[in-house]
């Protein structure tokens, strides 16, 4: 069916007589289902959830050493109020021990005081010494412990004067 131009013009606007039975619109049968459309982008995360409860305290930690003053009457002090092992003394110096010795034969020993960060000196009065080598063993105790520090070889030579 065709109808002349979109005129608007055209007075009186033509009819056509239809006759015949209808169908309601999309009431046709079921057609087949589509193929899988291609997925669309995540969306974005959702607000944060409250916080939770707080939780239980944890086990407690050691207990703390005493430091008692390296006098006699704070060691005095310590030694009734708190049992052996629990306090430490404040400062105590650490004694250490050298020995020359030469085939099991010991020349030199004696004690010196040792302060932290310090080095270790040790004299010796050698005057009477044979020459040869010799075995400086150096031990430092502390308390009831001991340790070795150094156990080294050490020669003694002869001394010879220059002559001008």
């Amino acid at each position: 069916m065709s109808f002349g131009a979109n005129d608007a013009n055209i007075t009186p606007a033509p009819t056509v007589a239809l006759t015949g039975t209808g169908v309601a619109p999309n009431s046709g049968p079921q057609g087949p289902i589509g193929p899988q459309g291609p997925q669309g982008n995540p969306g974005t995360n959702g607000a944060t959830g409250p916080q939770g409860p707080i939780g239980p305290a944890g086990p407690a930690g050691p207990a703390g050493k005493i430091v008692c003053r390296n006098t006699t009457a704070a060691k005095t002090i310590c030694q009734l109020l708190f049992p052996a092992g629990s306090y430490t003394i404040q400062g105590m110096a650490t004694t250490a021990s050298y020995r020359l010795t030469r085939h099991s034969r010991q020349y030199a020993s004696g004690h010196i005081r040792v302060h932290r960060g310090q080095p270790i000196r040790v004299r010796l009065h050698i005057g009477r010494l044979p020459h040869g080598r010799y075995t400086l063993t150096i031990t430092i105790s502390k308390g009831h412990h001991t340790q070795t520090v150094l156990k080294s070889t050490v020669s003694i030579v002869p001394y010879r004067r220059k002559r001008p």
